[in-house]
């Protein structure tokens, strides 16, 4: 059997395995799974794919959920500090404990499944969390799972799960091409690899490229696919730290909500989860106050998260994520300096971010550095970018942390920071910050 090891051991072993796994056919990943007695299959699972906006959408559902009074377990992606950010229950992260011992038993699992069918299969890292996480799922027996897709959809390791409850495609857009294709339709069609037959879809009915190759898959499949319009939502104000928003339901009629986020963004992906928890079974037992009370609860970490007075962090890592930045700095009423701390990893467009950023004219001062490690993007590399497309001032720094402290120390009463661009950048920030404040 194999040795029981603490968190940390635990936490690295599994951090380490991109080192010595590459990634698994799904029909490997879904014969180990059905090895472990497919863990959460009794659950009702809400299965979230998309480019942007699908961690929000599960932040929301889940928070929905639970003022509800439904028990409800959430996997997402990535992490920004700690990996047992992955797995929740009832808005509590899985424990250091805890994430050991289920380490140790799908370790013990692993073993006598490789031994048994004489394979040499081992998990990739994201498939080795999910596990995990389902293990969980089985023993805790949440009323719902909502599941966060890792890269795609298709073959993506959650979309071993048969039965679902309702399948939901978040805005889409060009990101992880060498994976999904170099068109739109191309990752829509990849994206809807997650669709049932008789599996309500949910999805927003643009880019219109992108909708109608989602509406044809369910079609295919056999599914009700169910929009969210641009014309369903309304802004109603912007209520200086958050949005009052109309929502056009089809149940409910008429939803209007508070959102605790500046975030434009957001109003769109409360409208995809209050439109999936039209389509739930149990509608019947969430009234209207229960989503708005949810809506106005919900605060997901790094978008567009107030994380000191007038210093906000933003996971936007993609062209399409940098546009919805824009929209919300755009209209914030900041009537100061806005200055940006900004970072990027090599495998995003991020010639094409650094233009939107540079030519948005809506920062006094840029600040740049880099997100180290085998993804990185170096200094020299990029400098000549922000030189052809903007000249207001831009400095460079060599690491996070030195960068922060710049900002920080020279920011002026009045002035609004935005840190932005990678979520690497965000999850160090908020880690640094919470070192100084403890």
């Amino acid at each position: 059997m194999t040795e029981y090891v603490p968190f940390t051991e635990a936490r690295d072993y599994i951090l380490g395995i991109p080192r010595f796994t590459g990634k698994n056919s799904l029909e490997d990943t879904a014969a180990f799974y059905r090895y472990l007695g497919e863990p959460g299959a009794e659950c009702r699972v809400i299965h979230v794919a998309g480019t942007n906006g699908k961690g929000s959408v599960c932040a929301f559902l889940d928070r929905i959920l639970r003022t509800a009074g439904f028990q409800v377990g959430l996997f997402t992606s990535p992490h920004l500090i700690s990996i047992c950010e992955r797995i929740r229950l009832n808005g509590r992260n899985l424990s250091e404990a805890e994430f050991a011992d289920l380490f140790h038993r799908l370790m013990t699992r692993l073993e006598s499944y490789r031994k048994d069918r004489k394979l040499s299969y081992h998990p990739s890292f994201f498939e080795f969390v999910f596990f995990m996480a389902m293990l969980w799922y089985q023993e805790k027996r949440p009323d719902y799972i909502v599941l966060e897709t890792g890269l795609g959809g298709r073959l993506d390791a959650t979309n071993v799960i048969g039965k679902k409850t309702a399948c939901v495609v978040t805005r889409l857009g060009m990101d992880h091409m060498e994976y999904l294709g170099d068109t739109l339709e191309k990752i829509a069609g990849e994206k809807a690899g997650i669709i049932r037959q008789n599996c309500p879809v949910i999805t927003l009915a643009e880019p219109k490229t992108a909708y109608e190759v989602i509406r044809n898959a369910a079609r295919n499949a056999g599914a009700p696919c169910i929009p969210v319009e641009k014309e369903d939502i309304s802004f109603c104000k912007n209520a200086g730290k958050g949005i009052d928003f109309c929502l056009r339901s089809r149940y409910y009629e008429t939803v209007t909500a508070h959102l605790s986020s500046i975030a434009q963004y957001q109003a769109e992906n409360a409208a995809v989860a209050v439109r999936t928890i039209e389509c739930l079974p149990d509608r019947e037992r969430i009234s209207r106050d229960m989503i708005a009370e949810g809506l106005a609860a919900m605060v997901w970490e790094g978008r567009m998260e107030e994380i000191r007075p007038e210093v906000y962090l933003d996971g936007a890592h993609n062209p399409d994520g940098i546009r919805a930045f824009l929209e919300t700095v755009s209209g914030d009423g900041c009537s100061g300096m806005r200055e940006l701390l900004f970072a990027v990893v090599r495998d995003k467009q991020y010639d094409e971010m650094v233009r939107m950023l540079s030519t948005s004219g809506l920062f006094g001062r840029i600040h740049v550095t880099r997100v180290a490690g085998a993804r990185e993007v170096t200094i020299p590399q990029i400098r000549g970018m922000f030189e052809q497309y903007t000249e207001c001032p831009v400095l460079y720094y060599e690491d996070i942390e030195t960068a922060l402290d710049n900002v920080l120390a020279h920011k002026r009463s009045g002035n609004r920071i935005y840190i932005a661009g990678s979520l690497y950048l965000v999850g160090s920030v908020r880690e640094i910050l919470q070192g100084q404040e403890s």
